[in-house]
C-alpha cells in the first residue's frame, strides 16, 4: 500500500488527511446520522474513534433497518453498500472512485463490472430508494451473504474523495483495503489478483499493479471469459513491439500533460506571468558548453532554430511530471526545429545517474494517476550548478525554481522564459510563442510591463496579517 506518516494519535499509517478523505481501516464519520460533515469526536483511548459516534451510527445503519433512505440516494454510498454485500459472499471486490461520480464502478472476484449483473439488479429490487426495505432478508437469504468480506478502494487520482465509498462498506460489515490512486484497469486486475493469490506486501502489490499495465485491452476487457473467450484469453499480456511502445509513452506524456494542465488551469496565474519588461528576455543566453549529459547527445543553441532549456531536479519529486509535460511538447514540435535540452539543479552528479537509471520506471504516488518516469530529450548535469546561476542571474531572480524553461534561438538570444509546476504552465503561454516561433513570427508580449510594488503603508499594525484565505486539498467534502 501507498507509504504514510505515521498516525500523530494512534500510529496507524494514517495522517489526518487520509481520516478526514476517508483513507484506512476507519473514517471519521459523522456525529449523527444527519446530513452533516461534522466529524465525529475522538476519544484518548480510542485513537480511530472505533466506538464513538461513528461506530452508534454503523449500528444504526447495519441493524435498524440497514440504512436510511438518504445514504442509499447517494451513489458513492450505494457502490459502497453494493460491494461491501458482494464481497461478504466469500471474494474480494472493488471499487473505483472517479471525480466524476457517474463514472465510479464497482468490480466482482474476476475483475468484471458489478454493474447490471444479476446480483446487482437482485439488490436493487430488495433495496429500492424508499421508506421500507423489507426484501432485505430475502436478499441476504438468496444470495448466501456471509458475515464479513474485503473491499479494495482505488481513485482516480488524489482529489477523489473516497469517504462516502468507504463508510457505506465499513457499515455494510466489510474490511476495507485503500490501495490509494489506480486506473480503472489496474484495480480491476489488482482485484482479480487477490483472488487467486492473496498478497500482503507491498512488494506484491507493486508487482500486480505493474503487470496491469502489460494488459492489451480488448473490445470489452472487463466481461467476463465465456467458452467464446478461451481463444482470445491466451492473448491478453502480449509482448509489446518498439514503435507499440513508443505510442503507450506518448499517450500517457500527452494525458499527463493534459491533466497538469487542467490543474494548473485554476491556479492564480498573475505570480507566474513573465512581463514584457523581463530582465532576461533579448539577451544573450549563457553557454551550455561544460554541461555533463547523461541522457542523450550534446546540444547546442546552433543545432536547432530553437532551444527549450527547462530545469529539472532529482531532489523535487513532485515534478518529475514536468518532464513528461516537456517530452509531450518535445514530441510535437521537433519536426518543426525545436529541441528540447533538461539541465539538473541537483548539487550531486550521482544523484543525476541516479534518476536517469530510474527512466521508464512507473510511480503510483506520484501525478493523478500515477506516471512512468520519462524524458525524450538530452539530461545534463550542471557541475557547480553554474549555468543555472547564471540563468539566474540574468533574469534576476531570486532564486531558480525546478521547472522554469528558457527559449533560445539558434544565435543564443533569450526570446521568452516560463515556468512550469507540477507538469504545467500556470500561465499557459509557452506553446502559442512556439506556434508563433515556428511559423516565423515573432513572439508575442501581451502581458505589459511589470506593475510598481505597492509602498503604502500598512495602517492596520505592524506584525499582523490580513486577508489571507487558506484553501486545504479534500476539505471540501
Amino acid at each position: 500500500m501507498p507509504k504514510r506518516e505515521k498516525d500523530r494519535a494512534s500510529g496507524t499509517g494514517r495522517n489526518d488527511r487520509d481520516k478526514k478523505s476517508g483513507a484506512g481501516a476507519f473514517s471519521w464519520g459523522k456525529s449523527n446520522g444527519g446530513d452533516d460533515n461534522k466529524a465525529s469526536p475522538m476519544s484518548p483511548n480510542d485513537p480511530n474513534n472505533a466506538g464513538g459516534a461513528f461506530s452508534l451510527a454503523l449500528e444504526k445503519r447495519s441493524k435498524h433497518n440497514y440504512f436510511a433512505k438518504a445514504d442509499l440516494t447517494n451513489p458513492l454510498f450505494y457502490e459502497g453498500v453494493l460491494c461491501a454485500f458482494r464481497a461478504r459472499k466469500g471474494k474480494a471486490t472493488g471499487g473505483w472512485v472517479a471525480t466524476t461520480v457517474a463514472n465510479t464502478a464497482s468490480f466482482d472476484s474476476d475483475g468484471s463490472p458489478l454493474k447490471n449483473t444479476a446480483f446487482d439488479r437482485d439488490f436493487r429490487n430488495a433495496c429500492p430508494v424508499s421508506d421500507s426495505f423489507s426484501n432485505v432478508e430475502g436478499f441476504l437469504a438468496k444470495e448466501a451473504i456471509g458475515q464479513t468480506g474485503t473491499v479494495i478502494v482505488a481513485a482516480e487520482n488524489e482529489n477523489c474523495t473516497t469517504r462516502k465509498f468507504i463508510e457505506a462498506a465499513v457499515a455494510t460489515g466489510a474490511n476495507v483495503l485503500d490501495v490509494g490512486v489506480l486506473t480503472k484497469s489496474q484495480l480491476a486486475h489488482v482485484v482479480e489478483a487477490y483472488n487467486q493469490s492473496p498478497w500482503t506486501e507491498k512488494s506484491d502489490f507493486d508487482r500486480v499493479v505493474s503487470e496491469a499495465s502489460e494488459v492489451v485491452m480488448m473490445a470489452n476487457p472487463m466481461a467476463k471469459k465465456g467458452n467464446a473467450d478461451k481463444k482470445a484469453e491466451a492473448t491478453v499480456k502480449v509482448g509489446m513491439s518498439d514503435e507499440e511502445k513508443e505510442k503507450k509513452r506518448a499517450a500517457d506524456d500527452e494525458k499527463i500533460y493534459k491533466a497538469a494542465k487542467w490543474s494548473a488551469s485554476r491556479l492564480d496565474k498573475s505570480s507566474y506571468l513573465v512581463y514584457d519588461d523581463d530582465e532576461a528576455l533579448g539577451k544573450q543566453a549563457p553557454a551550455i558548453d561544460g554541461l555533463v549529459y547523461h541522457k542523450g547527445e550534446k546540444v547546442s543553441y546552433a543545432g536547432a532554430k530553437f532551444t527549450v532549456l527547462g530545469f529539472w531536479g532529482k531532489f523535487a519529486k513532485g515534478d518529475y511530471s514536468t518532464l513528461n509535460s516537456w517530452s509531450h511538447l518535445e514530441r510535437k514540435y521537433r519536426s518543426q526545429g525545436v529541441q528540447f535540452l533538461g539541465v539538473s539543479r541537483d548539487r550531486k552528479e550521482a544523484d543525476v545517474v541516479k534518476f536517469v537509471g530510474r527512466l521508464g520506471t512507473f510511480m503510483r504516488e506520484l501525478g493523478e494517476r500515477g506516471i512512468t518516469l520519462g524524458a525524450t530529450f538530452p539530461l545534463a548535469f550542471d557541475p557547480e550548478t553554474k549555468v543555472g546561476e547564471e540563468f539566474r542571474k540574468l533574469s534576476a531572480l531570486m532564486s531558480l525554481a525546478v521547472g522554469m524553461a528558457y527559449v533560445i534561438d539558434s544565435n543564443g538570444k533569450i526570446l521568452w522564459r516560463e515556468q512550469f509546476s507540477r507538469g504545467a504552465a500556470p500561465a499557459d503561454q509557452l506553446e502559442s510563442q512556439l506556434d508563433l516561433l515556428v511559423a516565423g513570427k515573432d513572439v508575442a508580449y501581451v502581458n505589459g510591463n511589470e506593475p510598481d510594488e505597492d509602498d503604502e503603508d500598512d495602517d492596520d499594525g505592524e506584525g499582523t496579517v490580513q486577508g489571507i484565505k487558506i484553501t486545504a486539498a479534500g476539505a471540501d467534502y
